[in-house]
């Protein structure tokens, strides 16, 4: 009898692995570990790329925790054309983003923000809707 012959025979039967007196500490083991495994892949899947060298990386979720820029922000950000490099050398680029700001992120940005001020209280909301429905009955 070889050594590899006495190992699979000392080895203990598959289904017998899943019963016994330890079979419930395994399975929780084995359930820490796959939960170990998903929230690494989760964290490295989410992970936002650092902006510049030096700069902490930051989970997806720390967009959510700084508050939208103001109208006044944007319309600081389109005037200086952050975008570009150096704007005196693309002034398409200056132009096209420009644009972009004004005809839709200006106009789009006023529009969610006034939405979102109104749902944020119930009291307004439904102030809106008794609005929307005694105005036309109105005229």
């Amino acid at each position: 009898m070889t050594r590899s012959d006495s190992a699979e025979e000392a080895a203990p039967p598959l289904y017998a692995l899943r019963d016994g007196p330890n079979a419930q500490r395994r399975a929780h083991a084995r359930a820490r570990r796959v939960l170990a495994a998903l929230t690494q892949r989760y964290r490295a899947v989410f992970r936002v790329p650092a902006p510049y060298p030096g700069r902490p990386r930051a989970d997806s979720v720390a967009a959510l925790a700084e508050p939208p820029a103001s109208i006044t922000e944007l319309l600081t950000y389109l005037r200086a054309a952050a975008w570009v490099p150096s704007p005196d050398e693309h002034p398409l680029l200056v132009a096209a983003g420009r644009a972009y700001g004004y005809v839709v992120a200006v106009p789009g940005s006023l529009v969610l923000y006034g939405m979102a001020w109104l749902i944020q209280r119930p009291a307004r909301l439904a102030l809106a809707i008794a609005l929307a429905l005694i105005v036309p009955l109105t005229a």
